[in-house]
């Protein structure tokens, strides 16, 4: 079995990468977001970054400790091995699996991590949009509290993203790859093939023009019937570019140099 995880911010192309990954060859359909697998991992990281001298007394020593994570880490993993039909490569995908990525790469050395980036002013808007659709149902959330605070969505951003360029990215060298959103929708057969040769996975047979393939109708259908605000006019499409620059229609000047002062780092990586 091999195994290939998503991250990312949210909105920043994390389900249209999915979804070609997932067909790949010797693949399971597209599955939901591992949200259970991304708690379990948190709660990995907090005990062991919060007075884990208090966790560690119930236990015999602290590889005992480590096992009690790690067998709960298994547990969901054999749990998402069924629903993937034993297949023998495994996608999952979750934006919030990302600053804890390197625990999974430590119970699972052989794994593979792929990360969108997405430039910070288009990804930042999708999220306004995602938060005016969650207010105008009359819901409120983690995001909805970010509502009209563009710093405070930059920091959301970059959350995902910091663990991994401060210390995590060396740790994952050689099993961690970025997809630049903008060169995956404009230039999608070079970016498949760069994914081919990272990952080993066969995905040649990947149509980009005739929208999203191997998602199961019922996960579309639930999304659907929850009317959540997550879904897009591009949802189930042709893979476009058509919202690349689509943040000048939205943000104000004074937004757009906010995000680019706050984000530089993306920038000056990713866009230079």
């Amino acid at each position: 079995m091999a195994l290939f995880f998503v991250g990312g911010c949210i909105r920043a192309g994390t389900t249209l990468l999915t979804n070609i990954l997932a067909n790949a060859a010797d693949t399971h359909e597209q599955l939901s977001e591992c949200r259970t697998l991304s708690r379990c991992l948190e709660l990995y990281d907090k005990a062991e970054n919060e007075e884990k001298h208090l966790h560690i007394r119930y236990f015999v020593d602290e590889a005992d400790y480590r096992r009690f994570f790690e067998d709960i880490i298994k547990n969901f993993m054999s749990k998402a091995n069924i629903k993937a039909k034993n297949a023998e490569n495994i996608v999952l995908k979750d934006p919030f699996l990302t600053p804890n990525f390197k625990i999974l790469a430590a119970i699972y050395p052989d794994a593979r991590f792929f990360i969108p980036i997405r430039d910070p002013r288009d990804n930042i808007t999708s999220i306004i949009k995602v938060i005016d659709k969650t207010l105008s149902q009359g819901r409120h959330n983690q995001l909805t509290e970010m509502s009209g605070n563009i710093e405070a969505l930059c920091d959301f951003y970059m959350s995902f993203y910091n663990k991994i360029f401060e210390t995590d990215e060396k740790l994952l060298e050689g099993k961690l790859y970025f997809s630049v959103h903008e060169q995956l929708v404009k230039n999608t057969k070079e970016s498949i093939e760069k994914m081919e040769n990272f990952s080993g996975l066969d995905i040649s047979k990947y149509d980009p023009a005739s929208g999203w393939n191997n998602e199961p109708r019922s996960f579309f259908e639930a999304v659907k019937e929850h009317k959540s605000a997550y879904l897009s006019e591009l949802w189930e499409k042709p893979v476009s570019d058509q919202n690349i620059g689509y943040y000048k229609d939205t943000l104000s000047d004074s937004d757009i140099r906010t995000i680019e002062n706050k984000c530089a780092y993306i920038f000056e990586r990713f866009y230079r």
